[in-house]
């Protein structure tokens, strides 16, 4: 199964404002330029293919940089069009949507359909850390951390066509999906719903998160009418359950 991990980073909005404080909201006729998608950095899961980076880099003449823009969000179209599976950070609501903007901008259609896997969503729905942030997850398991750079000033050198700044930019973006992998690889066993690997190969008995030929019978499974096998995965610790029936009843609660 192809699993792409995929991280991007894009410009902020610039616009005017009367005040500097407790500004609410901005009209459009006060947008002088929206947020964009600046720059991607993406990897294949599992592969020793080199990491994938393209950027809008903004050299002193436009025509360039409209071509560096166009390759980017080609590169990104292609590589969502062949991926089974997406892994991101709070990709769903921020990563695709960005790239989508731009690909439906240049009168695209949509890449092939694929899976998400929101690690973000993974870490709401089953812990508790008091702050959700990929550094701020990434450090406590001791996976490592962000990339560290000086902040907002980053992005606004980066607009300017600051070589420093965008060499810079592009180790924090590769650094980011570098982390989103090694944090994939440890929740694997927690995520909800990941697509089955044992499906995509066409392997019976192997686990469904991560492909192994690797469980062992723990128990079993209860629904209102069934009783089903249950495994562990002894490579990524993942729990399956088992599709045929080892024992059925027709008898259900009433509804109510």
């Amino acid at each position: 199964m192809n699993i792409l991990i995929l991280d991007i980073e894009n410009s902020p909005n610039v616009s005017y404002t009367w005040d500097q404080w407790n500004v609410k909201y901005i009209s459009a006729d006060a947008m002088i330029k929206s947020k964009e998608v600046m720059c991607f950095a993406a990897k294949w899961h599992g592969t020793d293919q080199p990491m994938h980076f393209r950027s809008a880099y903004p050299p002193v003449y436009e025509p360039a940089w409209r071509y560096h823009k166009e390759e980017m969000y080609e590169h990104a179209w292609e590589l969502l069009n062949e991926a089974d599976a997406v892994v991101h950070y709070n990709g769903r609501t921020h990563d695709i949507p960005h790239l989508n903007t731009g690909f439906l901008q240049r009168g695209w259609n949509p890449p092939s359909p694929f899976k998400h896997i929101d690690l973000l969503d993974t870490v709401k729905k089953h812990f508790n850390f008091p702050y959700n942030t990929l550094d701020y997850v990434s450090r406590e398991l001791g996976l490592g951390h962000k990339v560290e750079h000086e902040g907002m000033g980053l992005w606004v050198k980066c607009m300017k066509g600051d070589p420093v700044a965008w060499a810079r930019m592009e180790e924090y973006n590769r650094g980011d999906v570098l982390l989103t992998e090694a944090l994939y690889d440890r929740l694997r066993p927690w995520i909800a719903g990941h697509p089955s690997e044992g499906a995509a190969s066409g392997q019976d008995g192997v686990c469904s998160s991560c492909g192994a030929a690797e469980l062992v019978r723990e128990g079993y499974s209860y629904t209102k009418t069934g009783k089903y096998q249950r495994y562990s995965c002894r490579n990524c610790r993942a729990w399956l359950t088992d599709t045929k029936r080892m024992a059925s009843t027709d008898i259900k609660e009433e509804t109510r």
